[in-house]
């Protein structure tokens, strides 16, 4: 009887033990996985409160032993993108507001002239609101004849930009601050 037996001679990648690479910079971390071999993926994350271009998380930890070739995943942090929104109401245009026409009234003083008065009525006030998120960057009182209300802010993220006059929301849009710098004209 033939018995035939088949050996390995081991496997063509060789081992690789993982170093961590948590809190490296990202070109650092890359460079010394890609030197042992190692395929590297990254992946952004945005957060505050980490530093930018730090490796916040790997997907094979620090320590284990695996094949020259792997793939591993690192989660690198981003600082959130910042850039200012400008917000310009017409508050006019907005409320569709006409303003009150002067009134001229006649009257005859004791010594029978006639004397003519013109009125101009008051112009009505609107309180407006603007938010972008959570954050209220406008409350005040204008007369409702206005078209230069303009209010600026800074933040990042996407956020929920509304105008509201007298309680009432006229003015909505998603703003996307990751786009850079906007202007809002809002009529």
């Amino acid at each position: 009887t033939v018995v035939q037996i088949t050996k390995s001679i081991g496997s063509q990648f060789k081992d690789v033990p993982v170093p961590s690479v948590l809190n490296s910079e990202e070109s650092a971390a890359v460079k010394v996985l890609s030197d042992l071999g190692l395929v590297v993926n990254i992946v952004y994350e945005e957060n505050a409160s980490k530093s930018d271009g730090v490796v916040t998380s790997q997907s094979i930890s620090g320590g284990k032993t695996v094949k020259e070739g792997e793939n591993i995943e690192l989660v690198v942090n981003k600082q959130p993108t910042k850039s200012t929104l400008t917000v310009k109401v017409n508050l006019n245009t907005l409320m569709g507001y006409t303003p009150p026409s002067p009134v001229v009234s006649n009257t005859v003083d004791e010594f029978g002239n006639t004397v003519t008065t013109t009125t101009t009525p008051e112009v009505e006030k609107a309180t407006v609101v603007i938010e972008v998120g959570d954050d209220t960057i406008l409350s005040d009182t204008y007369s409702a004849d206005r078209t230069d209300i303009t209010k600026s802010w800074t933040t990042a993220g996407v956020k929920i930009l509304k105008v509201k006059v007298n309680g009432v929301t006229k003015y909505e849009q998603t703003v996307d601050f990751n786009k850079g710098d906007q202007v809002v004209e809002v009529k």
